[in-house]
């Protein structure tokens, strides 16, 4: 979207400057780009009366002085809240402490709605998401989903989110047919939530841009080199199991020039999966006569990403137990390279607790040239 702004000045003519004044106008138009607050948050550049329409804030300027960083923000907690404006913060009332501890159950659901015909999707950046989650069984007590009305019909998997996924994304895809597609964001929160706070960027991404991630991604990852975890995982704590029902696609753009994809632990005690019928693991697992509960899938994955009849070289797609390895039985966190285009690693999780309590996975990432 763009703005156009109406300037206007005056021409005073010498010969008869009383009787020969004129007003000249000029038109200013200035994209609505994201832009960066005076307190450091994202908004998008705007004239100062878009931004007071938009119940927005000004936060600096933009646009070489014409226009503000209007900053928007939703901290109620209805069963509809409208938002259609382009990077919006939804957030909790009495945000940045924790939502009041109430004696009966709460649902907060903000509706976004397309702030143009041109936009595809939404990005949600988790930039404060704490909701209650059960320690021993990763069971959501606390949680957050995405449903939309979008008009394709690929198959996206938006999982419920709880406990601490600060820092994490998750792409919801509209289409692009249909201007009134729209999702809803719902906060669901137990009677005896004494702790949950969320502070939500929701941005609109445009049709076949740089930044637009493909159909079924639900996290999209750019650059040769990178890291993510699961939703809800934290690194370094072992004592809270991953959530429950998890199934969606994280994927990662193919940069130019690079054929193959490396994907590691972040750390040595980064990946901690059931095996089996969710039984305990002290090592790693492969294939899915062992993974078959939770596990990644890494699509061809071997030592080497080219397949073969060795150990080391066989190609399997699930991985799963205490260690991300291409061994059998790894003891220890082995690199898996893949070759098969597009490059992504799907997460499952089922509906019961694991023994153990597994805590999820953290990956790096490392594309190789061709």
């Amino acid at each position: 979207m763009k703005t156009l702004l109406l300037l206007a000045g005056l021409s005073c003519s010498l010969a008869s400057p009383s009787k020969d004044a004129r007003a000249l106008f000029s038109v200013v138009q200035f994209p609505n780009d994201a832009c960066t607050a005076s307190s450091g948050l994202i908004g998008t550049c705007l004239t100062s009366t878009e931004c007071t329409s938009a119940t927005g804030t000004a936060s600096g300027d933009c646009a070489a002085g014409f226009g503000v960083c209007c900053l928007v923000t939703s901290a109620t907690c209805e069963t509809s809240t409208a938002i259609s404006s382009n990077n919006t913060y939804l957030r909790n009332p009495s945000y940045p402490s924790a939502y009041p501890t109430s004696t009966t159950a709460k649902t907060c659901s903000y509706k976004i709605s397309k702030a143009a015909s041109s936009v595809c999707q939404l990005r949600l950046d988790y930039q404060l998401l704490e909701l209650g989650q059960t320690a021993a069984t990763g069971a959501c007590t606390d949680s957050l989903t995405a449903t939309t009305t979008a008009d394709n019909s690929a198959s996206t998997s938006y999982p419920a989110v709880c406990g601490t996924s600060s820092g994490h994304h998750m792409y919801v895809h509209l289409g692009s047919s249909s201007e009134t597609a729209s999702a809803t964001v719902t906060v669901s929160l137990a009677a005896s939530s004494a702790s949950a706070k969320w502070n939500i960027l929701v941005r609109q991404i445009d049709c076949a841009t740089k930044y637009t991630a493909p159909e079924g991604c639900a996290m999209w990852l750019t650059g040769v080199t990178g890291s993510w975890s699961m939703y809800g995982y934290v690194e370094g704590t072992t004592s809270t199991e991953h959530p429950m029902n998890q199934n969606y696609q994280v994927c990662i753009r193919r940069e130019e020039g690079y054929c193959s994809i490396r994907h590691a632990a972040y750390s040595s005690t980064s990946f901690s999966l059931s095996t089996g019928a969710n039984a305990a693991a002290t090592t790693g697992f492969r294939g899915s006569t062992a993974c078959y509960t939770d596990f990644l899938t890494i699509p061809g994955g071997s030592l080497d990403g080219n397949g073969g009849s060795t150990v080391a070289t066989t190609s399997m797609d699930r991985y799963c137990g205490l260690f991300l390895g291409w061994s059998p039985a790894a003891t220890t966190p082995q690199p898996i390279i893949s070759k098969v285009l597009p490059f992504s690693v799907g997460v499952r999780t089922d509906n019961t607790a694991g023994s153990g309590t597994p805590y999820g996975a953290s990956l790096t990432y490392q594309q190789l040239p061709c």
